[in-house]
């Protein structure tokens, strides 16, 4: 538990005290039991080049205008969410993990 490690039969105690609480919680019901799942989530960040011109504030048709290049290349970042780990529950105990081994890249 100390070391952020899970595993079936474990608490949901203990699986806070390891993973902390989870971002989603969902509830799946069927005709043998009903089954709590957490999910943790993580975030992929990458800086990506995004093509951007300059324009000056009294351009009023437009015209792209830079002191030095007509052209910069800022980098963007950008965020994506993504379900990296699903814990379930059935009375009150881990039955199964779900881990994400490598995010994809879309």
């Amino acid at each position: 538990v100390r070391q952020g490690a899970i595993g079936v039969g474990y608490s949901k105690d203990m699986v806070r005290l390891a993973l902390g609480r989870p971002d989603r919680v969902y509830r799946r019901t069927s005709s043998q039991s009903t089954v709590e799942i957490w999910s943790y989530v993580a975030v992929r960040t990458t800086d990506m080049p995004a093509w951007s011109t300059w324009r000056s504030p009294g351009d009023y048709h437009y015209r792209y205008r830079s002191l030095y290049a007509p052209y910069t290349w800022p980098y963007t970042r950008y965020e994506r969410e993504y379900e990296a780990l699903r814990v379930e529950f059935e009375a009150e105990r881990v039955v199964a993990i779900e881990q994400l081994q490598k995010a994809s890249r879309r």
